[in-house]
């Protein structure tokens, strides 16, 4: 399993499965890290791996391209995870203006007083916050459906889905192949589409 983030965000939720996957698949699950260009190096690596499932990355809708800026003052506002954001809050590094969350778990485990973006911000829609595994072009479908079952069962652990909850505010829920595909392309098109509308060039 390659992370291609540093340890402390990605790695925390693929190992929360690690015991679970070991147990399902019958074999180690071994974490391995290589961080560098926002998860482009890691990402990388798995794709010109060969596709016979013995190599994969796990990957969120995440944060960690805008934490190093926001923590430098290069920018003076991000949008960041839960669980990345509460150590900041807590020591005072950090002032939490609004929830972008949308999911109904989440306002009654927001702080009080604090607005929600799409209470103030007419049409305001948050990309879902996910956890996800991919792996090689190529990767055999008998391969995908047993990965996919696994991680399907391990989400169902006793305590599994609500130590999610608990640590990130989010529900982290079991789809299917077809509809986390689906998501994936979707938060794609987003992105693109506000990058062009925002007139942001492309850069190599």
């Amino acid at each position: 399993m390659i992370i291609a983030y540093p340890p402390g965000g990605v790695d925390n939720q693929v190992r929360l499965l690690t015991p679970s996957l070991e147990k399902y698949l019958g074999q180690p699950w071994i974490i391995d890290y290589r961080p560098g260009a926002g998860g482009q190096i890691g990402q990388e690596f798995v794709a010109r791996s060969a596709p016979d499932g013995y190599t994969l990355f796990g990957t969120v809708c995440n944060s960690w391209i805008i934490l190093p800026a926001l923590l430098g003052g290069q920018v003076p506002i991000g949008f960041i995870t839960y669980s990345v954001s509460k150590g900041f809050l807590a020591g005072g590094k950090w002032k939490l203006i609004g929830v972008t969350n949308t999911e109904p778990n989440s306002r009654a485990m927001a702080p009080a007083g604090v607005e929600f973006v799409s209470d103030v911000v007419p049409g305001f829609e948050a990309s879902p916050q996910w956890l996800g595994f991919g792996g090689p072009a190529g990767l055999p479908r008998p391969i995908v459906t047993r990965l996919h079952d696994a991680i399907t069962r391990a989400l169902g652990e006793p305590g599994i889905v609500e130590k999610y909850l608990e640590d990130r505010q989010v529900n982290y829920g079991k789809v299917s192949i077809e509809e986390f595909e689906r998501r994936v392309r979707e938060d794609f098109a987003r992105v693109r589409k506000s990058v062009q509308e925002a007139g942001i060039p492309p850069q190599e």
